[in-house]
């Protein structure tokens, strides 16, 4: 059976190190893969080939802007969710996400992981059982 793949692209490395574990967390008894990217252009390389389910991507990176890059990565895992994750509180910034074709944009605060959790539960929902990566919700 194939992994469920999940993509992190953040530039700041101790918020995707404790991210992945809180996802990992969630996640204990899936049979999943958490990739993360420093960059949109480092990710790009890889998308087709990891073919992830869920991406998340922080708003501010260095090199190609998260949000002008949600076209492109959209073209290069069509069926993967896009959740921004960013520290921007500007509901023009959130807008531009969601026209853009992310499908949610989350804060960077305590209720990331609720939120993180929502986008797992709502996946099994449009999946049903088809995949162990969603048997655990």
């Amino acid at each position: 059976m194939s992994a469920n793949n999940i993509v992190l692209i953040e530039d700041d490395d101790f918020f995707a190190k404790i991210f992945q574990k809180r996802l990992e967390k969630l996640l204990t008894d899936a049979l999943a893969s958490i990739y993360i990217f420093n960059s949109v252009e480092d990710a790009k390389s890889r998308l087709k080939e990891i073919n992830p389910q869920i991406l998340f991507l922080d708003h501010h990176l260095s090199g190609q802007n998260g949000i002008d890059a949600i076209p492109d990565l959209a073209s290069l895992a069509p069926k993967a969710e896009i959740v921004v994750v960013s520290s921007q509180p500007d509901t023009s910034e959130i807008d531009r996400a969601l026209k853009n074709g992310a499908t949610r944009y989350f804060r960077k605060d305590v209720l990331l992981m609720q939120n993180a959790q929502e986008v797992l539960n709502n996946l099994k929902e449009k999946k049903g059982n088809f995949s162990a990566f969603w048997s655990k919700f």
